[in-house]
């Protein structure tokens, strides 16, 4: 797992890097910004009496902010949306029996919208119920059934046929029904949650990734390592509750040769930027402070020869597939 709960002293942890002093700067702006929205009154959707003694420009200037957060969290969530959506479907042999339809859409409820920002999205989306689709991809069963933007999905119905799946949507108000095919993937929740923290994790039911920690990695291919990981730790079933010091360290090196492995199928580029992905782990008190998970040394080793596995596989022209080690 990628986690920062520990209990030790902020004394063992490594010196922070410039590189990484920025980050925490900019992270601290982010959640300065977010703290003061909260700090507003919900956004109006008409001009309240209470509002009489504001100027019109701090008006503007407020929802512009709020529509600057919003759009910020979409791009987030479809971002991370994709990178998990490609692993599912790479991952979908080993995953099995436990997969269900990937759709190549992200549809989102309004209950997924972190609280400050709600009332800017019933502006956007409404107040009905449902899953409101903020992206479609291209080349995949909803772009192909013409899934738009800006629909609600209202039901799924597998119940027809193995290949088929009926789909119910809204869309500006008039009902409709799309059939799509049916392409597996692992069945297991990935979502995007607002935290200051650059943190992801599984709990054995859905796997979390935070805000701080997309906007550290810009890179997809290392989010998809790291989602990738966690995707690892469901796919074996292992439980972070459970205890013993060799059983824990071997379930985060299984899992991270998943994670490299399901972002190969996936087709995302080799990452050899191991250190980015070590240096996270450093800034979050991952190692030293943390016995139950291999150290940085040997996971470093360890990232390294599994990425040249597979880079030697590629120049074969063998295939890219999941095993374990």
């Amino acid at each position: 797992m990628i986690e920062s709960r520990t209990e030790s002293s902020s004394a063992d942890a490594p010196r922070p890097t410039r590189s990484r002093r920025a980050a925490r700067s900019h992270s601290r702006w982010i959640a300065a910004i977010f703290a003061l929205l909260a700090s507003f009154a919900p956004f109006p959707t008409s001009a309240a009496p209470s509002d009489a003694r504001v100027s019109e420009h701090v008006r503007a200037e407020r929802a512009r902010l709020y529509a600057l957060a919003f759009d910020n969290w979409v791009a987030q969530t479809v971002r991370l949306q994709d990178v998990a959506q490609r692993l599912k479907i790479a991952g979908r042999d080993v995953c099995a029996p436990d997969v269900s339809p990937v759709l190549g859409a992200v549809g989102v409820r309004l209950d997924d919208v972190p609280d400050v920002l709600k009332p800017l999205a019933v502006e956007r989306f409404g107040e009905g119920k449902g899953r409101h689709v903020i992206a479609v991809f291209a080349d995949t069963p909803a772009d192909r059934a013409g899934l738009e933007i800006g629909d609600t999905l209202i039901a799924v119905d597998e119940s027809r046929e193995r290949d088929r799946l009926r789909v119910e949507i809204d869309r500006s108000g008039a009902h409709s029904t799309l059939e799509m095919e049916v392409v597996p993937g692992c069945a297991d929740p990935i979502e995007l949650i607002d935290l200051e923290e650059v943190n992801a994790y599984a709990d054995g039911r859905s796997i979390s990734v935070t805000t701080a920690l997309m906007r550290t990695f810009s890179d997809d291919a290392m989010l998809a390592q790291i989602v990738g990981h966690e995707l690892g730790h469901h796919i074996y079933g292992h439980n972070r509750f459970q205890r013993g010091l060799f059983r824990s360290r071997r379930r985060e090196a299984l899992a991270d040769y998943v994670g490299v492995y399901l972002a190969a199928i996936a087709g995302y580029p080799i990452a050899t930027d191991t250190e980015k992905l070590l240096e996270l782990q450093q800034d979050i008190q991952y190692f030293g402070a943390r016995n139950d998970h291999p150290t940085t040394a040997s996971r470093d080793l360890a990232l390294r020869k599994t990425l040249e596995e597979i880079r030697q596989k590629q120049a074969r022209g063998e295939p890219i597939l999941l095993v374990s080690p």
